[in-house]
């Protein structure tokens, strides 16, 4: 398998317009000409002000303000009102200096500079406190200000401070155990001992969604002090523009405390509890099959996009995050895609997930005992099940090329039949779908999408009634017919 790289997610906060007991403000006026820009500086103490990190993230600079930066953004962006305020991505610097700004201390002890800028309506503009004293490209509404490339002018207020760095010592317990009834439905208990924790961080600008991918910045080896118990005693150098998190290494998210702690930067050190547990909602194999009816060979870009989640596994190999995409790829007379001069039979991701699931309504419901499996009240044999789910699935509108792929992966390679009990496959609905895997394309498909949850107990003779699973096809292009399946864990 190809393993792909961590990127960072596109994320943001609101940005607020508000006027400050200080009487700094900043407003924007309506129009269709090139604006006017004023900036005012104020160079005062972060501390007098209460919203919340806002005192961890910044110092007082030592230096007068003397100019400010002015920057062409080459990153998606939304708008500063865009409850979502995607600013780029956070792993490559989009922003481009573009010029400065000369301030000049007023005579109310204020910096102010004035310019008239010509936009190109093509791209975003940022003014922000130089890079020299702020250590990465974005910062939040107290150090930088999204022009408004539709206003007549643009009056803007900012502050003058500077990011900081500070060491915190870290004293971590990890407790081996198995989770209890209240979070089994979305953790599990790792079966190999804890040998290490991870370190992570995320920019303090960028806010949280429940399925936040944090990178790490290193590994932290724990140490076994009984058969549950496992400890560590480190310390690391914070940066005021961070946030940062310890975490076993099984979730790769932001969770929960169980498994995730938040590191506060005021507090010289910390002591934390983790769970040694794994994430158990995973999505594996969604495999994307893309059918071309004509005799042409199309180009083709395709994204999925998972607001609740995160990709951990794409083939081919793109960077990952909430958001994967394979771009520019052509698609053969048949189902042959060619990315990047090699062929793929389908596009291919595995994610991990937090969603919540509704009560199941169509699936199946299939009971072991030895070699004798029961469905629907009916006994078959193993060979006599699968040959079931086989015509069922054709009923559901695979082909039989992914019929058979989906029976050699699910009940040969993984085996979900294993173990004697209760086996559920809960057919997902096209609305819970769409929802958690937003796909995008270029050309207008005629789709079946079919996802299952995967439930498994010891026990028998459950009160489970659920109807068949039903045909979801929606049929839109006969010329060009996307498929997609898989099963969540």
């Amino acid at each position: 398998m190809l393993k792909g790289k961590l990127v960072a997610i596109l994320l943001g906060g609101l940005v607020v317009i508000s006027g400050l007991s200080t009487g700094i403000y900043f407003g924007v006026y309506l129009a269709t000409h090139p604006p006017n820009v004023s900036v005012t500086v104020i160079w005062d103490e972060p501390s007098s002000h209460s919203e919340e990190r806002a005192n961890q993230r910044y110092v007082r600079c030592t230096e007068e303000p003397d100019y400010v930066e002015i920057y062409i953004g080459k990153a998606p962006f939304l708008g500063p009102l865009d409850l979502l305020g995607c600013i780029g991505e956070l792993n490559e610097a989009q922003w481009v200096l573009d010029s400065s700004l000369k301030l000049e201390k007023n005579s109310s002890g204020y910096y102010t500079g004035k310019t008239i800028m010509n936009f190109d309506i093509n791209e975003h503009y940022l003014i922000k406190v130089p890079n020299k004293y702020n250590e990465i490209d974005y910062q939040d509404k107290y150090t930088s200000f999204f022009l408004d490339t539709n206003a007549e002018k643009n009056e803007i207020t900012i502050h003058w401070w500077t990011t900081f760095s500070g060491s915190i010592n870290l004293n971590t317990t990890v407790i081996w155990d198995e989770p209890d009834n209240d979070t089994s439905s979305y953790y599990s208990k790792v079966e190999t001992e804890p040998e290490y924790i991870q370190l992570c961080y995320w920019p303090a600008i960028f806010n949280f969604t429940h399925g936040t991918c944090l990178p790490a910045i290193r590994d932290i080896n724990v140490t076994k002090i009984n058969n549950s118990t496992y400890y560590n005693e480190t310390s690391f150098t914070f940066r005021s523009d961070s946030l940062y998190f310890v975490r076993t290494p099984y979730t790769e998210s932001f969770g929960d405390n169980l498994t995730c702690a938040y590191i506060d930067i005021s507090k010289a050190s910390h002591n934390i509890t983790l769970h040694h547990w794994s994430w158990s909602s995973n999505v594996r194999k969604p495999a994307i099959y893309l059918y071309n009816l004509q005799q042409t060979i199309f180009t083709e870009s395709l994204s999925v996009y998972i607001p609740n989640g995160f990709a951990t596994l794409t083939i081919p190999e793109v960077e990952m995050s909430q958001f994967i995409s394979w771009n520019s790829f052509d698609v053969y007379p048949g189902s042959k895609i060619l990315y990047e001069d090699e062929f793929y039979p389908y596009l291919f991701y595995e994610a991990g997930i937090f969603s919540d699931f509704s009560k199941p309504e169509f699936g199946w419901v299939i009971e072991k005992i030895d070699d004798i499996y029961i469905l629907n009240g009916i006994c078959y044999s193993r060979i006599q099940l699968l040959n079931y789910l086989s015509d069922a699935l054709l009923d559901l509108g695979l082909y039989e090329n992914e019929v058979a792929e989906f029976i050699d992966y699910w009940f040969f390679e993984q085996d979900l039949f294993l173990d004697d009990g209760t086996h559920i496959l809960q057919q997902l609905s096209t609305e819970w779908i769409s929802f958690n895997f937003q796909l995008s394309t270029t050309k207008l498909y005629s789709q079946n999408r079919l996802f299952f949850k995967y439930y498994y107990s010891k026990s028998r003779g459950l009160d489970i009634n659920l109807k068949n699973p039903r045909n979801v096809l929606v049929s839109q292009n006969t010329n060009y017919i996307l498929h997609e399946w898989g099963i969540i864990f």
